[in-house]
């Protein structure tokens, strides 16, 4: 057939043009591009435009039969893209259509657009191009937030109530965290409200609280980090610490001052004398838990005292709190023996 059409423009020459030249044989170029080029996981819409130019500027019109996508099927229809067009010489014909483009990371698409028709000759005309979509990681994020109940604690310690949260702060993955660990407690999995391994989705969180005495010096406080580990569902490792810092305050000085007299200090056998006992807080701080211990000496009996807290059996006098500057004083009466 492609032979023929040269005899064909011949016999139709004129006798003032003997030589008529044949048509010029129609081609089309096509171009795909995709916006975006990339889609963060696990996918996105992307626009996909096609231009089908007339590349054969000497030649007649050409007729654009069919667009054809090797990934997204027939676009005749579909978003503005329709056939047939017809396609002048210098013109182009463009559409676009958008699709959902998605997979694992570091997937990539790539997808050829077949581009079919003929010249103005009946010849067949086609061209095709490709244009790629990949599919992008979306890093993961954990994060550990970890308090202290406590600012600051006397030297001599006392209990402090940790609290830790995990959160998965991902925009797209699961973080299944399987350790929770402090470096001066040890592995805390046991204080968490969840039983580890656990899998959180992106914005879930879990807590874990754990109570400790902690002592030490001023000046010197203690520190604490607390990580979490895991791995997100692409398989990659992920972690995330926080500290905790509690101070010490020097223990409070106190001085004590005890006297004892008895009144009167010269008795007969079978008399009774009454002892005092007076305790006095020099300070500089005040005291507390104040117990005296006063076992009465041999040679005498005893018969009362005026304090609501002294024990006769053991001797032993329970004071309690005292402010510094106060004085308290108790009279226990005797009988000498």
């Amino acid at each position: 057939l492609g032979g023929a059409a040269p005899a064909l423009a011949q016999s139709a020459a004129s006798e003032d043009d003997p030589y008529d030249p044949p048509p010029v044989p129609g081609a089309i170029e096509v171009d795909k591009t995709a916006t975006p080029s990339s889609v963060p996981e696990p996918g996105g819409e992307v626009t996909f435009s096609v231009t089908v130019a007339h590349a054969a500027p000497d030649a007649g019109p050409v007729y654009l039969g069919s667009l054809v996508d090797d990934v997204h099927g027939d676009l005749n229809g579909r978003g503005t893209c329709a056939v047939p067009q017809i396609i002048d010489p210098g013109d182009a014909y463009t559409c676009s259509f958008g699709a959902f483009v998605g997979g694992v990371p570091g997937f990539i698409e790539t997808d050829t657009i077949i581009a079919t028709g003929v010249d103005s000759s009946g010849n067949p005309v086609t061209d095709r191009d490709d244009a790629t979509v990949t599919v992008m990681d979306v890093p993961s994020l954990l994060t550990v937030e970890k308090t202290a109940s406590r600012d600051v604690v006397p030297e001599d310690g006392e209990m402090v109530t940790f609290d830790v949260t995990v959160t998965n702060d991902s925009a797209v993955d699961d973080i299944t965290v399987s350790t929770v660990v402090d470096t001066v407690f040890g592995d805390i999995a046991d204080t968490c409200a969840v039983a580890l391994p656990h899998t959180l989705a992106p914005g879930e969180s879990f807590g874990c609280s754990f109570d400790e005495v902690v002592a030490g010096v001023a000046g010197q406080p203690h520190y604490n980090v607390v990580t979490a580990t895991g791995s997100d569902d692409d398989g990659v490792a992920v972690e995330a610490s926080d500290d905790a810092t509690v101070g010490f305050e020097p223990t409070p000085m106190i001085d004590l001052e005890l006297t004892q007299t008895f009144e009167p200090n010269e008795v007969d056998v079978d008399d009774s004398t009454s002892l005092t006992i007076v305790v006095t807080n020099q300070g500089p701080a005040d005291a507390t838990g104040i117990q005296v211990s006063e076992i009465l000496p041999d040679g005498v009996t005893y018969v009362s005292d005026d304090s609501s807290s002294y024990d006769s059996t053991s001797g032993v006098w329970t004071i309690g709190p005292l402010a510094s500057g106060a004085s308290v004083s108790m009279a226990i009466v005797v009988s000498v023996d």
